[in-house]
């Protein structure tokens, strides 16, 4: 597996230096960068060790995926903009939690709402697969949002939207606060895209803990046994990055070397 951690481009060298495959940025930020510094990026990541497997967080509220103001056009335009900035960039996905973005009023219509989110997608996977990236839907968790919080609603969408371009993030912390079961991941493995991971600490939403290593290794066991092989980031956003990303990269190396 390689290791990715989600954070500003200003700890570009910091992740370099700690040893990460990848960084992971905030698409609803890097999508309003000005021209100039999005070319020194993309230089620094073309001529760099670490390059950036995707974006997450990468829709900002203005652009809602279900409710009242969800739009076609506005996703369209939406989407062409990112996707172009991410391929400048070279990533290979963009991740849709956005919590901001599904949150619904009461008593809105179920079925729409399904409706909304499968068009949004899809419009999103059309757009990407001109650029060769893949679309990847992220289950959330109550304190987030309100819709889309299982994965396998999330494998539901994935399944109605039907693109080859499209599949999961699956998300560590949001199955645990949901009390999912690992066992979901094996309908359909797949399905898994991309793997998330942090830990809750209080409300803190932090990286990996020693603490809570036992429930990393079954993690880690699941994803083997699923022949999951790709990329593992860190999407902390409480706490000290440097911090964050330190510990958790020598507890994911550890989790890397174990076996069943």
């Amino acid at each position: 597996m390689k290791f990715g951690f989600c954070t500003t481009f200003d700890n570009y060298g910091l992740l370099d230096e700690l040893g990460y495959d990848y960084i992971e940025l905030a698409g609803r930020d890097v999508v309003e960068y000005e021209p100039s510094r999005l070319d020194e990026m993309a230089k620094t990541i073309r001529e760099g060790r670490v390059k950036c497997c995707g974006f997450n967080s990468a829709v900002p509220a203005s652009v809602p995926i279900v409710g009242e103001g969800a739009s076609a056009d506005k996703t369209r335009e939406y989407a062409k903009r990112l996707c172009e900035v991410g391929a400048k960039l070279g990533i290979g996905a963009i991740g849709i939690g956005s919590p901001a973005c599904r949150r619904l009023p009461y008593g809105y219509d179920v079925p729409l709402s399904n409706s909304q989110a499968a068009e949004f997608l899809s419009i999103f996977c059309d757009v990407a697969e001109a650029y060769g990236i893949r679309i990847l839907w992220e289950h959330l968790n109550p304190t987030e949002a309100n819709y889309g919080l299982s994965w396998n609603h999330g494998a539901e969408l994935v399944r109605r939207v039907n693109k080859k371009n499209m599949a999961l993030v699956c998300d560590l912390y949001h199955i645990d606060i949901n009390r999912e079961s690992l066992r979901d991941l094996e309908q359909d493995p797949s399905l898994i895209g991309h793997v998330h991971m942090a830990q809750l600490e209080g409300t803190a939403r932090l990286g990996l803990l020693p603490s809570h290593e036992d429930r990393y290794e079954e993690f880690f066991a699941k994803l083997r046994s699923l022949h999951y092989d790709g990329i593992v980031s860190i999407e902390a956003f409480s706490g000290v990055p440097s911090e964050e990303a330190a510990r958790s990269i020598g507890i994911l190396k550890k989790l890397a070397q174990a076996r069943d």
